[in-house]
């Protein structure tokens, strides 16, 4: 691990134990390609407030907490499509979040994965995430997918994966559907 003025600038394998990285505590930046070809599954940014590039960049991590996270580039988790959990500060609860999803998507609004947002009622998955929960500030700051994916964390499920907001429409909306019966409100 090469750490200079606060800065992580590179791990190495041996920095993973366990494919899970514990940042050390003078940590507050993370440079880009920081984690590039490291098999890291989890994380925690613990002080870490800026994050960089694409540091993360499809690595095959699933779990990261970024509790003090004030900046990440919106290509940070290029290409990780198996990260399902996301700590981040600030993250809207929304009572029934799951079924709001589903009535929003079948009850004339449509889905478009093509696009996080065409208009204020054609949306992507992770888009209508977002507008159901009202973080425009979140998705601003973080990107759609990171905010969405907060959101779902925040809100205790983690049946949703990074990939999931890149499926086609009819794949997004059943997949949606399967999980309003399977989960309904509840916490998973």
């Amino acid at each position: 691990m090469k750490i200079e003025n606060n800065v992580l600038r590179w791990v190495d394998s041996s920095d993973i134990i366990d494919g899970h990285f514990d940042c050390p505590e003078e940590v507050t930046h993370i440079d880009s390609w920081a984690f590039y070809n490291r098999e890291v599954i989890s994380a925690n940014l613990r002080n870490v407030t800026c994050i960089e590039g694409s540091a993360f960049y499809q690595c095959p991590i699933k779990n990261i907490s970024m509790p003090n996270v004030i900046d990440i580039d919106h290509e940070t988790f290029g290409g990780c499509y198996a990260l399902t959990s996301v700590v981040l500060p600030n993250v809207p609860k929304v009572d029934n979040l799951l079924q709001k999803l589903l009535n929003a998507v079948k009850d004339g609004a449509k889905l478009n994965m093509r696009m996080w947002h065409t208009c204020s009622t054609v949306h992507c998955h992770a888009g209508w995430v977002v507008r159901i929960a009202k973080a425009f500030e979140l998705e601003k700051q973080f990107g759609t997918a990171i905010a969405a994916l907060a959101i779902y964390t925040a809100n205790g499920y983690s049946h949703v994966s990074m990939g999931d907001f890149f499926l086609s429409d009819r794949e997004a909306f059943f997949k949606i559907k399967e999980a309003v019966e399977k989960y309904g409100n509840g916490f998973i």
